[in-house]
């Protein structure tokens, strides 16, 4: 199983903070939060990570699915 740290992901997509925020409707603030390991609610990154998987089946990568996130801190 391969993991991923939201970071990562970002990268390979070539987002930025301000496209992820775009591409979810989630302030950029909120997005912030994810990446410095803050609590976060588990709908919160399920949307991040459908934006992510939804840019990734275009490019025909593979899905990543929650438990493959590295640093990624539920409350």
């Amino acid at each position: 199983m391969a993991r991923y740290t939201l970071d990562q992901l970002l990268e390979e997509l070539g987002w930025s903070v301000s496209d992820l925020s775009h591409q979810t409707r989630l302030a950029r603030a909120t997005i912030s939060r994810v990446l410095s390991g803050e609590p976060v609610r588990k709908a919160t990154v399920l949307k991040i990570l459908r934006a992510i998987n939804d840019e990734r089946r275009k490019s025909n990568l593979g899905t990543v699915r929650l438990a493959d996130l590295d640093g990624v801190v539920l409350r």
